[in-house]
């Protein structure tokens, strides 16, 4: 191939590869504007945040997912079986923690006139029937003591002797009150098990986070472009597995020349045109004007060529019947 053939082929490459916007201006009326760049949508790759195998897979490619509708379950045998545990756990420990609460409650508590009243009615009945027993005791003829009857009536005193001895000791205990040294060791304890009971039902809730996270989840409502899993395979965190987008709310960036810039104002109308629907126009709405100006093209080397200077604009295009697609080039029209 000679020389001179292979100039327009050199060119024709460079302009293919150089991934830079080119703009035009072509008034569709006088005084308008006509810029040309391609329709995006904004994509989000969705990943998993843990590692595991996958159980099920959701969604396929070109579904309309909703906001939260479950795309990808991860398996969670091991973490089950670690919460029942878990459970267990925190139910024991919360047992404990309300029965050392009750005894701290029942230590710091003094005793009322109505207790006071009944364990001193307590030892009045425990002395009376010491005292009836005792004149039982002493009535019995003298030689009936190492009889069956002799010996029944003094074990029966020598119980009552014990019971009242325990009635006065109960209320002597109930009459001091409080004691410090009881009290400082029930709290002990009781905060003792008030903080295991706390420590299991964190655990679980940290179990429960993970749980959660096996299951992944659309952050918004989109149309799934691709997926890149497979129920069995074993995932990463952080792998990209599905790519999701909003083909309903798209855009489009033009570069106009630096001299027509100052016309365009944030939230201006505009239409736009793609050629796969000829004589349609659809509404683009001016949703970001760059505020540095660049050259265009980027890696020109006159000085005549750098006066050429453009700015980037970002339009935003609803697109409820889903006629306009992501790649597809666009003419769009200001208005004067």
């Amino acid at each position: 191939m000679q020389p001179k053939q292979l100039a327009p082929l050199a060119l024709i490459v460079i302009l293919a590869g150089g991934g830079w916007w080119w703009y035009r201006t072509q008034p569709a009326a006088p005084g308008a504007l006509t810029a040309t760049g391609t329709i995006e949508a904004v994509e989000v790759a969705v990943a998993a945040e843990v590692s595991g195998r996958v159980l099920a897979v959701s969604a396929a490619e070109g579904d309309a997912v909703t906001n939260g509708q479950t795309l990808l379950t991860l398996d969670d045998t091991l973490l089950k079986a670690q919460r029942a545990q878990l459970a267990a756990a925190a139910a024991a420990a919360k047992s404990s923690a309300h029965a050392a609460a009750a005894n701290l409650a029942l230590q710091k508590s003094a005793p009322t006139k109505e207790q006071l009243a009944v364990a001193q009615t307590v030892v009045d009945k425990a002395e009376q029937a010491v005292a009836a027993l005792q004149e039982n005791l002493d009535a019995l003829p003298s030689n009936t003591a190492d009889t069956a009857a002799g010996r029944a009536a003094r074990q029966q005193l020598a119980a009552a002797v014990s019971s009242q001895a325990n009635a006065t000791a109960q209320y002597a205990l109930l009459a001091a009150g409080t004691n410090p040294d009881q009290i400082t060791a029930a709290s002990a304890q009781s905060t003792a098990a008030q903080a295991q009971a706390d420590a299991a039902t964190a655990a679980i809730a940290v179990l429960d986070v993970q749980l959660a996270r096996l299951t992944l989840k659309a952050p918004g409502s989109a149309t799934l472009l691709s997926r890149a899993v497979e129920p069995g395979e074993v995932v990463l965190p952080g792998a990209p597995l599905f790519i999701l987008a909003d083909l309903a709310h798209l855009q489009v960036t033009v570069f106009v020349p630096e001299s027509q810039y100052g016309a365009i104002k944030l939230g201006a109308q505009a239409l736009l045109a793609v050629d796969s629907h000829p004589g349609k126009t659809f509404p683009a709405t001016v949703a970001h004007i760059a505020d540095k100006a660049e050259f265009t093209p980027r890696n020109t080397q006159t000085s005549d060529a750098r006066k050429a200077t453009v700015f980037a604009i970002r339009l935003s295009i609803e697109n409820p019947g889903g006629l306009l697609k992501p790649g597809m080039p666009a003419d769009v029209t200001f208005a004067p």
